[in-house]
């Protein structure tokens, strides 16, 4: 990342790579944050392998097996640390020869999904977005969901408090800069993460 500290994340290549040739790529980023991505058998990345692409499932500061400092670096700082790191696996991979910079996808669930509505918001580059039961509008989220207090630990409290600021840390906050294609998907029964998020954004 831009801080010169190493991030990894799992590299899926499609079936048949051949070296020197570029794909188009994927950034997948989990779900959580306080998640990661394995070395394990992974459907989707799978299937998108077997169609042609390079998937990365990038552990981005915030995720876990990388020791507490790691897992504390987005704690009010959701769409910076995350993102920095996200972005720089997608150089990585073009720098690298893999990732067709023309052919940039990018999609995540839940707090993948976040990342995914923030990303939409924050460049570009991306020639598709798919967001899928993302958290959009911080604020709302909060009173909506059945999770406050975790919601509460990476803002140091409630929305209310004026210097607990959900609002900046939101994507629809940034929602005019959007020029990418938008996927949005969401399940109607999600109380981890109401669906009116999806509906927000739209």
């Amino acid at each position: 990342n831009s801080d010169l500290q190493w991030v990894e994340g799992v590299l899926t290549k499609p079936v048949g790579y051949k070296e020197g040739q570029r794909y188009p790529f994927i950034i997948n980023p989990h779900g959580g944050p306080t998640s990661a991505s394995l070395e394990a058998f992974n459907a989707a990345a799978q299937f998108f392998a077997g169609n042609g692409y390079v998937v990365l499932q990038p552990n981005f500061r915030g995720s876990t097996n990388y020791g507490q400092d790691f897992v504390d670096a987005n704690i009010n700082n959701w769409g910076i640390t995350d993102f920095d790191d996200v972005m720089t696996g997608v150089d990585f991979a073009i720098d690298q020869g893999w990732a067709d910079p023309g052919r940039l996808i990018c999609y995540g669930w839940s707090y993948g999904g976040y990342l995914s509505a923030w990303i939409s918001t924050q460049t570009d580059r991306f020639q598709a977005v798919s967001p899928g039961a993302a958290l959009t509008n911080l604020y709302s989220m909060y009173s909506t969901n059945d999770l406050q207090d975790y919601l509460a630990s990476f803002f140091g409290g409630p929305p209310w408090n004026p210097a607990h600021n959900y609002q900046q840390y939101s994507p629809i906050t940034h929602a005019a800069n959007v020029t990418s294609p938008v996927l949005l998907m969401h399940g109607a029964s999600d109380t981890r993460v109401p669906q009116e998020q999806s509906v927000e954004f739209y």
